[in-house]
């Protein structure tokens, strides 16, 4: 495992902006929503490693991953390089998986004679719940808990576990896509681990009307366009903050080694009806109803660009940009039109360059005139599309070539810039699957074979099923 360099501007300013937020607001959970490449791992263990600081003792960290990362030790190494450059340690109570809690739960049932009976070492291989409840009582304790969509579902016994564990510590989850299904489907859990209900009933009782369920006995307070309909939610808004509060989505900067460049990734949590449709192109595309995994991984795409959160998203930073000649990039017809929507809700002038019959001709784009956006496709032209006076960037939406983004983040970047002087580029990113997988192969810097792509399909579809 290569060193981790804590120092990192990343890793530092989350981590501090993470423990002030926990400590300021007395919280008692956090979810840390990142997407891979960010080192999530080394965040969290940082965190940690500041609540050890400010009481100036060593700490237990409490480790929850899934089988795959506890084989790998990267949660272990971790810790250790940490500790290495810190004053005061985090001692590793424990590691286990998330179905580990629940094993340790039940464990906690078992009588002494049946614990005698066992043979020697898988005594030794067992953990109890209580156990480990009783050490977080005794000695300050960070619960660390990785994937933690995995207990999103706050009626399971295995949310119910780490429930008990947590009653006394502070914890911090980590996910790129920790409300697949939507807040209210998946939001609930966050909600009670960060204290705001005991269980799922109490939430019921303050937020859905009486009878307000349909035959399945799930709440029924959406519109037909499958907005939470305020009328037939209690305190609408509130539950909104709420879930604002408890999940933490920090502007992280990524590093593709372009001079003069700052990239960040900025997320956001698609609609309801976007889920609910991505949902429904999952099942067809399981049951073979598309004709290509192309045509499934289009659908999907189309329904992300259209996603009203999404077109917000942009059309904040264009706002904040609007005197820096923003360069907006999409790949489809749809995001196009997505994008002009934005622009024209804001009442921003924009030019386009795609290659197409209604484009605007380079040559007569005014580049002088910082007090626009400039809409580029991201095929369109070559080499010789530059915009010098140009110090922002908007990827909306994802495509599946490192290659074009790569040449599109240069289009703003000019040889013989002042070693200060820097242009910010956003990708926007849906808190969804989709987004997640091809994020990460951008980050790898990796082109698209068929093969991956297939291969995307899958993982996309199966994790959306879940």
């Amino acid at each position: 495992m290569k060193r981790i360099n804590f120092s990192d501007t990343n890793t530092r300013n989350i981590a501090k902006k993470l423990y002030s937020r926990i400590v300021q607001n007395d919280y008692r959970y956090q979810t840390l929503t990142l997407f891979t490449g960010f080192g999530k791992t080394a965040i969290a263990v940082a965190t940690a490693g500041i609540f050890a600081h400010q009481q100036k003792r060593d700490i237990n960290v409490f480790i929850v991953a899934t089988k795959r990362k506890i084989e790998d030790d990267s949660w272990r190494q971790t810790v250790e390089q940490y500790n290495q450059i810190a004053e005061y340690k985090l001692n590793i109570m424990d590691i286990t998986t998330h179905q580990g809690l629940l094993v340790a739960k039940k464990n906690d049932s078992l009588a002494k004679k049946e614990i005698k009976a066992m043979r020697e070492g898988r005594q030794k291989q067992l953990r109890f719940l209580n156990k480990w409840k009783k050490e977080t009582e005794e000695v300050p304790t960070i619960i660390l808990v990785d994937e933690v969509q995995l207990v999103k579902n706050s009626t399971a016994k295995t949310a119910k576990a780490l429930m008990k564990l947590m009653e006394n510590s502070i914890t911090i989850g980590l996910s790129a896509t920790p409300m697949p299904n939507g807040m209210l489907d998946d939001g609930i859990a966050y909600l009670i681990y960060n204290n705001y209900y005991k269980n799922q009933s109490d939430f019921r009782e303050k937020h859905i009307p009486p009878r307000m369920y349909n035959k399945y006995y799930k709440p029924d307070v959406y519109t037909i366009d499958y907005e939470i309909d305020p009328h037939r939610f209690y305190d609408l808004d509130l539950f909104k903050e709420r879930i604002k509060a408890t999940t933490f989505v920090p502007d992280a900067e990524v590093d593709f080694e372009i001079p003069n460049q700052k990239l960040h990734t900025l997320a956001f949590d698609l609609s309801q009806k976007t889920i609910n449709d991505i949902h429904d192109m999952s099942k067809n595309y399981k049951e073979r109803r598309y004709d290509s995994y192309r045509q499934y991984l289009s659908d999907i795409k189309r329904a992300i660009s259209q996603d009203r959160t999404h077109i917000e998203r942009m059309k904040e930073v264009v706002e904040n940009n609007s005197d820096k000649q923003p360069l907006i990039f999409y790949e489809t017809n749809v995001q196009l039109e997505a994008i002009e929507t934005g622009l024209n809700e804001l009442g921003i002038p924009f030019k386009r360059i795609n290659g197409q019959s209604h484009s605007d001709k380079i040559d007569e784009i005014d580049n002088s005139n910082t007090n626009q956006a400039i809409i580029i496709q991201y095929k369109s032209g070559g080499n010789s599309i530059e915009f010098t006076n140009s110090y922002v960037s908007i990827f909306y939406g994802l495509i599946y070539s490192w290659g074009n983004i790569s040449q599109a983040m240069g289009r703003n970047i000019r040889r013989g810039m002042p070693k200060d002087s820097y242009v910010n580029q956003y990708f926007l990113l849906a808190t969804h699957p989709h987004d997640s997988h091809v994020y990460d192969v951008i980050e790898r810097k990796e082109e698209f074979s068929e093969d991956l792509l297939l291969e995307l399909a899958e993982d996309i579809s199966e994790e959306v099923m879940k």
